[in-house]
């Protein structure tokens, strides 16, 4: 079982929240690449974005918040085919997830 702090954790990074909404949504593995752009149009509350700015969330998922994720048992994260997906995630994560995106509302 996953502390509250150890979820607290995860929730406290804007990044890894918007990693969440987006995979929250998806019932398959999704690429990092695609998911990096995705939080890239959050950022930017725009549908049109930066190359080097989604290139820098890639690089940044890909070293710090997927690993640190994956410690939560709520993220499946696969280096080696890049892709990422939430597991079966208990009720209070949907809770707080659903709490946090309406207090943010990301495009």
């Amino acid at each position: 079982m996953v502390s509250v702090d150890r979820v607290l954790e995860l929730l406290a990074d804007q990044r890894r929240r918007y990693a969440l909404y987006c995979l929250e949504d998806r019932d398959e593995p999704i690429s990092v690449d695609e998911l990096a752009a995705a939080i890239a149009r959050m950022e930017r509350n725009s549908d049109e974005i930066l190359d080097d700015h989604r290139n820098r969330i890639e690089l940044l998922l890909q070293h710090t918040h997927l690993p640190m994720a994956e410690q939560t048992e709520f993220v499946e994260y696969d280096p080696a085919a890049s892709t990422v997906q939430l597991t079966a995630e208990p009720p209070v994560l949907e809770e707080l997830l659903t709490v946090a995106e309406t207090v943010e509302e990301p495009l």
